[in-house]
């Protein structure tokens, strides 16, 4: 399936050079499964559309629901002391994706 993009969602690559990306921080307490947490992620992008969409370059984007695409990328990092979240946040703020390839969420 192919659409065009809503103008909501094409805000977001006016400036194709630029990132934008929403990082949102939570406390997670006790100990992680990542089997767990990969199983739910899975369960998830299968659930909702958006997570299977990449971005076809044009004028408007298109979006594409692919068939098959990438799971959503999981990357556990430990705690170091009080500030990581922040470092980690960086750190997602500046790593771009790949529009071309779904999905456009990546999990840490």
């Amino acid at each position: 399936m192919k659409r065009k993009m809503m103008l909501c969602e094409r805000v977001m690559y006016v400036d194709r050079d630029s990132t934008f990306t929403i990082v949102q921080a939570a406390r997670v307490r006790g100990a992680l499964d990542e089997r767990r947490l990969r199983d739910a992620l899975d369960r998830v992008q299968r659930k909702h559309p958006m997570l299977r969409c990449s971005v076809e370059d044009g004028d408007p984007p298109t979006m594409v629901l692919e068939d098959d695409p990438q799971p959503i990328p999981l990357r556990i990092a430990e705690r170091i002391d009080d500030e990581e979240w922040q470092r980690q946040s960086h750190i997602e703020r500046e790593t771009r994706f790949d529009t071309a390839r779904a999905p456009l969420m990546r999990l840490t």
